[in-house]
């Protein structure tokens, strides 16, 4: 046996089975202490190995190639400066303590991608483990596991990584299992045959898109750990009927909960202190929308059926049942955007504005009436309103004319006139084209 320094690691070089052992970079230094300089000093007390350090299969030594088998008993122990370890496959031992004190290393030391039991996991030598794949034609019912064998150690997984699961689209079930803190980004993207998923309360984290097009998907509990809902997290989930929001959840994301048609209640926890546009836009079965009390930030006063945002009093999401109160100023863009079942709305006269596509989308809307109060209609705020065939406006024309208008603000209405008090006024006006 000897020990050389090949490429920035120490090995223990094993002649006879030419197999090689990586081991502490330490300087044996046969002398009195007190005449070292500081560097040679420090060169023999601490582990001399820092930053990204990647350990080969094999190396070659005085023509001789020496396949790279085992990591000693204190290896990287100490190392201070080391911020992470690549593990190659043809490693089959690691020794006790191999990677103790090494403060900067936190989790990334990485054994690599090992496909277990039809999983591929990210494997890491803190015994955790990432799952980041699952095969495109995985079907039926998956019980993901708490823990995964390798090489003789237990692996504890504790994360579903982005795109995991993405188009398994034959998955009807998946349970996963206490432990898993972490579910990424587009994690169950597109997987339209998943029905059922159990989701434990040590999960903290749920990415972005990551149920986005299950269709299937009747039911979720969010843990109570959650703390947001991000981006598109459940879009186009057509058959979720019920949702659980803990009060752990501070803020729902950009289209959220978009185009869950079949959803009918909505209960936004005291907790929650930022909604994005569209979060609950085409949620065109809803029919109670409620804030819970002592919510800082929206309510949903006198049993409205909206949520309202308290400071501003705009109504920043309706439903069919919703009842815009004479509290509220504004309607918020995209309140009822896409609200298939609403038939009709009163305005109050204290609203004094209609945000962009605020009624976009209303196909079965038939009739609008729209106070004097209101100083502007925002564009595309009835777009594609098929049925709208009778608008009506409470004051004059000259009151009508006075009003901002948006581009387009009426795109696709068949009604081809506003009424008002004193007569009728077409809705069409003359758009200029300026020829270059």
């Amino acid at each position: 046996m000897k020990e050389e320094v090949i490429d920035g690691i120490k090995y223990r070089l094993d002649e006879e089975n030419l197999t090689a052992e990586v081991i502490e970079l330490k300087d044996d230094l046969e002398c009195d202490e007190t005449k070292l300089t500081a560097d040679e000093f420090m060169k023999m007390i601490f582990n001399g190995y820092e930053g990204d350090v990647i350990i080969p299969e094999t190396v070659v030594f005085n023509e001789n190639s020496y396949r790279v088998t085992s990591i000693g008993k204190r290896a990287f122990a100490g190392s201070y400066s080391l911020k992470s370890v690549f593990i190659p496959d043809s490693i089959t031992s690691i020794g006790e303590f191999a990677f103790a004190d090494c403060n900067s290393l936190t989790t990334k030391v990485v054994i690599g991608e090992r496909k277990i039991g039809g999983i591929k996991y990210l494997l890491y030598c803190n015994q955790t483990a990432k799952i980041i794949q699952m095969s495109r034609g995985s079907k039926g019912d998956i019980i993901l596991p708490e823990s995964v064998e390798f090489k003789g150690h237990t692996y504890r997984v504790t994360s579903i990584e982005e795109k995991a699961f993405e188009w398994c689209e034959s998955l009807k079930s998946i349970v996963i299992p206490d432990g898993i803190t972490s579910i990424g980004k587009e994690a169950f993207s597109q997987c339209s045959s998943l029905t059922k998923i159990a989701i434990p309360n040590s999960v903290k984290s749920i990415g972005e898109r990551a149920f986005d097009g299950c269709e299937k998907l009747t039911s979720i509990i969010i843990p109570d750990n959650v703390k947001s809902i991000g981006d598109m997290t459940f879009s186009c989930c057509f058959a979720l009927t019920e949702i659980v929001i803990p009060n752990s959840v501070t803020s729902i994301g950009y289209r959220a909960f978009e185009f869950c048609s079949s959803l009918d209640s909505i209960v936004i926890p005291a907790s929650v202190t930022e909604i994005e546009k569209l979060a609950f836009i085409g949620c065109s079965a809803l029919t109670s929308v409620i804030v819970a009390e002592g919510n800082s930030r929206y309510d949903s006063r006198e049993n409205c059926n909206a949520i309202i945002e308290t400071a501003t009093n705009t109504l920043i999401s309706g439903c069919q049942t919703s009842i815009i109160l004479s509290s509220v100023t504004s309607i918020g863009d995209n309140a009822f955007g896409s609200c298939n079942s609403l038939k009709s709305i009163t305005i109050p006269n204290s609203v004094t504005s209609i945000g962009v596509e605020a009624f976009r989308l209303c196909e079965s809307l038939k009739s609008i009436t729209i106070p004097t109060s209101v100083k502007s209609i925002g564009g595309g705020a009835f777009d594609c309103c098929r049925s709208l065939t009778d608008i009506r406006f409470q004051g004059t024309i000259a009151q009508w004319k006075k009003i901002e208008l948006g581009f387009w603000w009426e795109n696709g209405v068949p009604s081809g006139d506003v009424h008002c008090a004193d007569g009728d006024v077409s809705r069409y006006k003359k758009r200029f084209i300026k020829v270059i």
